[in-house]
């Protein structure tokens, strides 16, 4: 997020009346908001690649208020972590991240030439204020000139909640109980998984006999 005012002054006066933050007025990729009408001078930042690499991208949302969309028009990205802890690696063309949030994705460049959007825009699911411009950056493949055609992409909806879903729901692990779809219909889709530890002091104690039966 960005702030045309003092960062500081925005909190300071969150705080004195007790409301939120005034909504930002753009995001950034790498300090950069890209190519939009309030501030058409900046090109954006480009992300140089070479044909047939692969990169390791580590994206953190430094953001103050919003959780984040991401893509790259034309490439799938390959979620490996998720705050510091390795996850089982899955393909996907959005991912989303909280404010704090690092993810580490990697990005193979297989389209052999060309130049492709990179967008970060906002999720919001409730009726609250955002900012709802995009930041914009540019995958920019080694030897491809610099007048060559973007290849654009549409990020999603501000309350795309299928499409955040689609990426936590791709970090869990699926739980078991008896009335799973009345939880579904809340939105109670996460689990946590303990492991036993070396005595009995540091394990979990099974359900009493008299626990009655689902």
């Amino acid at each position: 997020e960005w702030w045309k005012s003092d960062v500081e002054a925005v909190i300071n006066e969150a705080m004195n009346f007790g409301r939120a933050p005034n909504v930002s007025d753009a995001h950034t990729i790498n300090g950069h908001p890209g190519p939009f009408s309030a501030c058409s001078s900046q090109g954006g930042y480009n992300l140089p690649v070479r044909p047939g690499k692969t990169y390791m991208l580590r994206i953190i949302n430094a953001a103050l208020n919003e959780e984040l969309f991401f893509k790259i028009a034309g490439h799938q990205l390959t979620v490996v972590e998720v705050d510091a802890t390795y996850v089982k690696p899955f393909k996907i063309d959005t991912i989303v991240i909280a404010p704090g949030q690092t993810t580490n994705v990697l990005v193979t460049a297989n389209r052999g030439s060309g130049k492709y959007l990179v967008a970060a825009s906002p999720f919001m699911d409730a009726p609250i204020a955002v900012d709802n411009v995009t930041a914009t950056a540019t995958l920019h493949y080694s030897g491809t000139l610099a007048s060559t055609t973007t290849t654009l992409t549409v990020p999603p909806a501000q309350n795309a909640t299928p499409v955040a879903t689609n990426f936590t729901d791709a970090l869990r692990v699926w739980f078991m109980h008896c009335h799973l779809e009345v939880h579904t219909t809340w939105g109670l889709k996460m689990a946590f998984v303990v492991d036993n530890g070396k005595g009995p002091n540091e394990s979990v104690l099974p359900p009493p006999p008299d626990l009655p039966k689902c």
